[in-house]
């Protein structure tokens, strides 16, 4: 049975009459007589008792109608909320974005966002592993590339660079020894995401814990400069190698080309706002 033939058989059964159905739908009479003999040849038992003045259920069509018009309302409510929301953000906004991208640029935007937009409603999904926002439906990303982002299908704009270095604690220092250049990291544990580094000894997914782990003396982490400029300063880790090491990305906010719904742009907007405040 075909979706349109249901609703056109559900205005009938409303309306009581082939004539009104018809003129609210559109079509014509003999069109709509069509519809409902197709349906009724589909189920195998009438739907509809006809008299010269109204049209009413069967028993058969009455229990059809009961299981159908629940879903015919809330695809009608659907369409409603999707035509209202194309003026101000609305409905369920998906983001993904790595671990301390999201502690330092998401949160203080999703807070002036859902403060904003009472409608709009976010579900985050933190992590270094590359999303694929097509299949996995999300909507936007905060997404680190070292280049000019190659993936199809996807518009984007660059928001800023954003530098790493190796770090680790005193004590593992003391224990492993200070590496003079590139080739010494070889001797060492290092703490990294397999993407980078597939033959860490701790290959992470997280930032956060990275930056746990190096403060713990497990290794040397690979971590972001300003998720560390406090622990350097307070003595926690230190840097090494920064001259040969330095690993610098760009950070770019990503979605769907031609999935620009108005919730994206006051995404995108939200992020340049905060940004700019902040420097």
């Amino acid at each position: 049975m075909q979706l349109d033939d249901l609703k056109l058989f559900a205005d009938v059964a409303r309306l009581g009459s082939y004539a009104r159905a018809a003129e609210a739908n559109g079509v014509s009479r003999s069109t709509l007589s069509r519809v409902i003999q197709r349906l009724e040849a589909e189920a195998g038992v009438p739907l509809l008792h006809r008299t010269t003045r109204r049209v009413g259920l069967t028993s058969a069509g009455a229990t059809l109608l009961d299981r159908v018009r629940p879903a015919l309302d809330d695809l009608h409510r659907a369409i409603d909320d999707l035509r209202d929301s194309r003026g101000a953000p609305a409905g369920l906004l998906r983001v993904t974005a790595s671990a301390d991208v999201g502690a330092t640029i998401l949160a203080p935007v999703i807070a002036a966002l859902v403060t904003r937009y009472p409608q709009l409603r976010v579900e985050t999904i933190l992590t270094l592993r590359p999303v694929d926002l097509v299949a996995e439906r999300v909507d936007v990303a905060l997404r680190l590339y070292t280049g000019q982002p190659t993936d199809g299908g996807l518009t984007g704009r660059r928001l800023m660079d954003m530098a790493f270095g190796w770090y680790a604690a005193p004590a593992y220092l003391e224990r492993r020894g200070v590496p003079q250049d590139e080739p010494d990291l070889a001797a060492h544990e290092l703490i990294a995401p397999s993407r980078t580094h597939s033959k860490a000894r701790v290959q992470i997914d997280d930032p956060f814990f990275a930056l746990a782990l190096a403060r713990a003396g497990a290794g040397l982490g690979l971590l972001p400069q300003d998720l560390c400029g406090e622990d350097v300063e307070r003595g926690a880790l230190i840097r090494v190698l920064p001259e040969v090491s330095l690993f610098t990305g760009q950070l770019w906010l990503v979605y769907p080309t031609g999935g620009g719904s108005p919730a994206v742009a006051a995404f995108r907007d939200a992020v340049l706002d905060h940004l700019t405040a902040t420097g």
